[in-house]
């Protein structure tokens, strides 16, 4: 399989020292635009460079160098001028090979883009000193959704140890992509309360070509992703439990990445390839042929993979992987002919042979086909399945979970909405008040509110948690850095009741139907007696409300138990922005139909083919 090029470290001599990397190609008047832009913004410009890759036959910008109108300004500018590359990844990583400040922190930019936040790069400074240096900060991007890293800030150390800048597989996009997901599982993910905008707005991407291949074939380098985050891990921990328990919950991060990409639908994909595609400008021969040598190493590593989910007796991996070749611009032989075989051995017996029709009519006089026909024929299999019926199947071999119940009912916040919350409580200052229902023990929802915390003093936060036990462990570790309730946010009688809950799960398709109802209703009265035997208080957030002078809180987190979802509404009802976890179970499905109807909320950000649902409203009518 075809490997990434991989660069040698480089010296860490300025751990302080910023270095700005550009790609620019026929934009000098945008390039001017953002070093003006940084000589307004900078505050410490002896701890400031900027690196700027430029095509050697980009006239326009090679014009703009000679007349020189970049050098007055007050920091070091250097010009790397070089044959054109084929992706963003080469041209970064060579930059940053190519830099001689040997800099603790890399900053690739674009020259469409400048920074609003002034005297940001103190900013920067202080987020590095996080987890031990190993850091992968992005910016949030306003053309892009709060938790997606477009802007991704790699650390040195974290360049040292992956040994690349951004992946050189992609023609365009998903070179972010990667390192977003590699920096989940390795627990590197920090957003940074840098504000940028787009100079001219979102563009649209010239250099896109075949969407729905290449976003099946980034699912299908998941675990090249997970390797690297392994790496990061053994850097960051010494061996032994830690580091154990560090590459399991690597693991979990992983299937929860590749659940979600189930959702993934091709005539969805080319429909956004029409949105995002510039068709105003043509190719060269050159581009096209850069493109394809592109889609043809993809191809090559795609069959490499292949052959390994074979030789591991992969069935599901296998599928996945032959039917993203189905979607590349190459012929790739006998392909109809192994999805039929593999089809047919997952049970599949309709799918089956509609491939092996195919393959038949394409040669006819290949007698593999006829056979492979009749032993489908004598066989059985589900009628008609589809793929959401094959993604029940499940995972890669290599994600070797035994117990997956924590896709449909995770312990922590989903991801996407642990950024998102973060991006809301630095980007409006008039939150000033957080309330967290179903804290848990730390690692979440909460570990999220706190973190931006520490970078607002104005912000108040509040946690309610039940469980004696993870009350402890939040206490341990957020004890006088918010105000801790070890408490039920609804009393028994809040609940819902046993025939409502049976109603729901017989009538309402969620993902308690993946578990037999009885095991809701033991867990709706384990809880009940839990609450009475410990003698909890209920901590009315009504009086939390009272006691500390908040009219309605800034945002709310709506998490815990799926039983009190209904109840925990009306009492935080009225705040700037409410977060719903579990909208695919009880605890919030009701919430979030009542509040997509509600005209005093709109929606802002959701994703409901994650595991449990997440969404989050904010009030419409403000002060």
């Amino acid at each position: 399989m075809r490997s990434l090029q991989r660069y040698p470290a480089k010296p860490i001599d300025r751990p302080d020292h910023i270095s700005v990397l550009v790609p620019t190609r026929g934009r000098p008047q945008g390039m001017h635009t953002l070093l003006q832009n940084f000589q307004q913004t900078v505050a410490r410009k002896d701890l400031f460079d900027v690196w700027i890759f430029v095509d050697n036959d980009d006239r326009p910008t090679l014009d703009y160098i000679d007349a020189g109108h970049w050098r007055p300004f007050g920091y070091p500018i250097h010009w790397h001028v070089a044959p054109a590359r084929n992706s963003m990844g080469e041209m970064f990583s060579e930059l940053w090979q190519s830099c001689t400040s040997n800099a603790g922190i890399y900053f690739p930019f674009a020259d469409d883009y400048v920074v609003t936040t002034d005297r940001w790069d103190e900013v920067l400074r202080r987020f590095n000193q996080d987890k031990d240096g190993f850091l992968l900060g992005y910016l949030s991007d306003p053309t892009a959704q709060p938790h997606q890293v477009t802007i991704a800030i790699p650390s040195a150390r974290w360049l040292n140890t992956i040994g690349y800048f951004v992946s050189e597989r992609f023609y365009f996009w998903f070179g972010d992509a990667w390192l977003d997901e590699v920096a989940q599982m390795a627990d590197c993910k920090a957003l940074i309360p840098i504000q940028v905008q787009a100079s001219q707005g979102k563009g649209k991407t010239a250099r896109m070509r075949n969407l729905p291949f290449w976003c099946r074939y980034f699912v299908s380098t998941l675990e090249e992703r997970y390797r690297e985050a392994c790496l990061l891990l053994e850097a960051m921990h010494r061996a032994g439990p830690e580091l154990e328990a560090a590459r399991e919950r690597a693991k979990r991060i992983a299937a929860i990445l590749m659940h979600k990409s189930y959702g993934m639908q091709t005539a969805q994909l080319r429909q956004d390839e029409a949105r995002f595609r510039d068709f105003s400008k043509l190719p060269s021969p050159g581009q096209v042929a850069g493109y394809l040598a592109s889609e043809a190493q993809a191809v090559e590593e795609l069959l490499a993979l292949v052959r390994r989910a074979s030789d591991r007796a992969d069935s599901t991996g296998l599928l996945e992987l032959l039917e993203t070749l189905a979607l590349s611009s190459f012929t790739v032989p006998d392909l109809d002919y192994l999805k039929a075989e593999t089809l047919h051995r997952l049970g599949f017996r309709n799918e089956a042979l509609a491939c092996i029709a195919r393959e038949m009519e394409l040669r006819p006089d290949e007698p593999k086909g006829g056979a492979l026909w009749a032993e489908i024929h004598a066989g059985s299999g589900p009628q008609d399945a589809g793929q959401s019926e094959r993604s029940a199947l499940g995972m890669p071999s290599w994600i070797d979970l035994e117990d997956r119940q924590f896709l449909y009912f995770p312990e922590q916040v989903d991801p996407e909405l642990y950024f998102t919350m973060q991006a809301i409580l630095y980007q409006d200052p008039g939150v000033d008040s957080v309330l967290d229902v179903g804290a848990g023990a730390g690692a979440g929802s909460s570990r999220a509110i706190l973190e931006a915390a520490e970078h607002l003093p104005h912000l108040h936060v509040y946690c309610i948690e039940p469980d004696v036990e993870r009350f402890a462990a939040l206490s341990r570790r957020y004890g006088g850095r918010a105000r801790l309730f070890n408490a039920a946010s609804v009393a028994p009688q809040g609940y819902a009741t046993e025939k409502e809950l049976d109603l729901f799960y017989r009538f309402v398709p969620s993902i308690m139907n993946a578990l037999p109802l009885e095991e809701f209703q033991s867990a709706r009265a384990r809880e009940i007696a839990y609450q009475q035997e410990h003698r909890l208080p209920v901590a009315s957030i009504e009086r939390i409300k009272r006691e500390h002078g908040i009219e309605n809180f800034g945002l709310v987190l709506l998490d815990g138990s799926q039983f009190c979802g209904d109840a925990d509404l009306r009492e935080v009802y009225g705040a700037r922005y409410l977060a719903l976890s579990y909208v695919k179970g009880m605890k919030n499905y009701a919430n979030f139909q009542r509040l997509s109807q509600d005209g005093n909320y709109r929606l802002i950000a959701a994703n409901l083919n994650s595991g449990c649902g997440y969404a989050v409203f904010a009030r419409t009518a403000r002060e």
